[in-house]
């Protein structure tokens, strides 16, 4: 499939798994600062009070989960955006140019990108860069919808081995991993 007839439509995701309704609005502020058109859900534990999700309703459409964040993004991919998700949690902030930045590398929708996160020194020196798939966070984690479907849902098993057997399934359905330096999510 040429990239120019590549469907790049997007909306974000935002993960609430403390179900903290300030963190919500947080993200959903930076993201219709920056994204004004794009759209967004939020996706909740089973667990949350019904304040909590009414609160969190006014603010966006609302899908639940079970209590794990593995149930969150599986929660997110069935019956979330119908083309890419991109991921945040709650709490985070979405920098300009982000989405462009992701898609600049998509060729395929079997491409999974992930932001790549890097530790600084006291001198605010880089001094290790995580860019492997396992060891970064789930912000700016995206994906389409179709490759989602035919990886399989993340398992409920303890996050980085869930991880781990996803990415391992995956590899078996020919995806390419990429982690984008630059894209930030604060």
């Amino acid at each position: 499939m040429s990239t120019e007839n590549l469907d790049k439509s997007y909306g974000f995701v935002i993960l609430s798994p403390e179900h903290n309704v300030g963190r919500v609005k947080s993200s959903l502020n930076a993201i219709k600062e920056k994204y004004p058109k794009a759209p967004v859900i939020c996706v909740i534990g089973a667990d949350a009070k019904d304040k909590d999700v009414k609160e969190m309703e006014q603010l966006c459409p609302v899908l639940t989960g079970k209590n794990t964040i593995t149930s969150l993004i599986n929660a997110a991919m069935k019956n979330g955006h119908d083309q890419w998700s991109v991921f945040l949690m709650e709490g985070a902030n979405v920098d300009y140019g982000v989405v462009k930045k992701l898609f600049l590398f998509v060729k395929s929708i079997k491409d999974i990108m992930f932001a790549a996160m890097a530790d600084y020194d006291y001198q605010g020196r880089i001094s290790q860069l995580h860019i492997d798939f396992l060891d970064c966070s789930l912000n700016g984690l995206t994906m389409h919808k179709d490759t989602f479907k035919e990886i399989g849902d993340f398992s409920d098993n303890p996050w980085h081995m869930s991880k781990l057997m996803w990415a391992l399934s995956a590899k078996d359905c020919e995806c390419t991993f990429k982690g984008v330096v630059g894209a930030k999510f604060i």
